[in-house]
């Protein structure tokens, strides 16, 4: 699990499991808000309903990669049903260097594979290293199509992007969408870094690298980096060390 995102954790899962795979009986649909599993981090949460409408969502991202990744048959309904899970092995079964065994249970390897054509994607377009947004999506929540921040409750998908900044409460399905739809959020995560890069010129690559990451989590601290040279507290100079860390996992 992500400390802070809900990644790869039971919650909002009604089959309790930390995965998303297809149980006998018990689909994941994101329908059923009833009992929440115990919070594993301590932090109270009031936005039950919210965790079990981001399974459906991260359901219907993962139909929707296994399409763009020329898997036939997939429906498009936010139901882990059994179409989907053979949709899933049949995609394993051709990658197992990457993924294992095709066993059906979609986790962060699964996903970083469904997604690997997508960042290259969204790198080429925006003129950037898919290896960054594969850093940036392994620290914020190793992939996990469903995740809600746990702490801030405006930061949804596999790219957290942060759906109500000034705090308004008003969030539209239209953003959710946008935010829960796997292509569209990476492209939108590469535009956003390319227009970082284009900003903190001036002062050396390293320099203008580390404040672009800086600036998905905060902006202002990415300003104040490049600002004084130096990253302005340990939270973010933690936050792009483990992100350029991730990146170099990354293999074409």
């Amino acid at each position: 699990m992500t400390q802070g995102r809900g990644a790869w954790t039971e919650r909002g899962k009604q089959n309790e499991t930390v995965y998303y795979s297809l149980q006998t009986g018990r689909p994941l649909d994101g329908t059923e808000p009833t009992l929440m599993p115990e919070d594993p981090l301590g932090v109270e949460d009031e936005a039950q309903e919210d965790w079990y409408e981001r399974v459906s969502r991260g359901v219907l991202g993962i139909q929707r990669l296994l399409r763009l990744n020329a898997v036939p048959d997939v429906p498009l309904n936010a139901l882990f049903e059994a179409r989907t899970d053979k949709a899933v092995k049949r995609f394993q079964v051709q990658y197992p260097e990457r993924v294992g065994a095709a066993d059906g249970l979609v986790g962060p390897k699964t996903m970083k594979a469904l997604m690997h054509i997508v960042l290259i994607s969204a790198g080429a377009g925006a003129g950037i290293d898919p290896r960054y947004l594969y850093g940036q999506a392994c620290k914020e929540t190793q992939f996990d199509p469903g995740a809600q921040g746990q702490i801030n409750r405006p930061d949804s998908g596999i790219f957290q992007f942060n759906l109500d900044p000034e705090n308004s409460g008003k969030i539209t399905d239209k953003e959710l969408d946008f935010a829960y739809h796997p292509v569209k959020s990476a492209h939108a995560s590469a535009k956003r870094f390319r227009a970082a890069l284009d900003r903190y010129k001036g002062n050396g690559w390293q320099l203008r690298l580390h404040c672009a990451i800086a600036q998905h989590n905060s902006p202002l601290w990415a300003n104040q980096w490049f600002e004084n040279g130096l990253p302005p507290n340990d939270t973010i100079d933690n936050y792009v060390g483990q992100t350029l860390m991730y990146a170099e996992e990354w293999t074409a």
